[in-house]
């Protein structure tokens, strides 16, 4: 045991979660008064992946600016995360290696300008709700606009035998 108790906010009684955690919050991330109760009996707090609401990541912004919980990642982080293309321009900007890539907001008319720089064959990554391979297409061979998905997305090549790994990290 570490000596520590386990608070969870769920959206559903039979999140994996709960059968790990001491105390259970059952409520959606809209449901204020859970939400208060939840934010109280913290004093760190993470995330298990970076599907957040907006919403609540303000009440979490408020909460922290009156002292608690400490949470990590950090929320700046955590708004990083949450959208594929912010993530994919901070690595490129802070020279991190990465594939080539094009952002659209909804399906382009024509191919031409993304084919020209990526290639005939193309993975679109959704840029936010996606994770573990949801939200995520393989194109090996994409011939019209219409094989894309009509929503806000990244677009980059599609490498054959290659594998794309997440790496998670932890300090201590």
């Amino acid at each position: 045991k570490l000596g520590i108790e386990v608070c969870i906010l769920a959206d559903s009684a039979d999140a994996p979660a709960l059968q790990r955690s001491d105390r259970a919050f059952l409520a959606g991330a809209d449901a204020s008064a859970s939400l208060g109760a939840f934010l109280d009996a913290c004093d760190v707090l993470t995330f298990d992946k970076e599907a957040v609401a907006d919403e609540l990541l303000a009440r979490l912004a408020s909460a922290v600016q009156r002292g608690r919980p400490a949470i990590y990642p950090g929320l700046d982080t955590l708004g990083l995360l949450k959208d594929k293309a912010r993530q994919k321009r901070w690595m490129r900007d802070h020279r991190l290696p990465t594939l080539p890539f094009e952002i659209i907001e909804t399906r382009p008319a024509s191919l031409r300008p993304l084919t020209a720089t990526l290639g005939n064959a193309l993975v679109q990554k959704c840029r936010s709700g996606g994770y573990d391979g949801r939200g995520v297409q393989i194109l090996e061979t994409v011939e019209s606009p219409q094989a894309l998905w009509d929503t806000p997305s990244i677009l980059e090549p599609f490498l054959p035998d290659c594998q794309e790994i997440s790496v998670v990290t932890v300090r201590a």
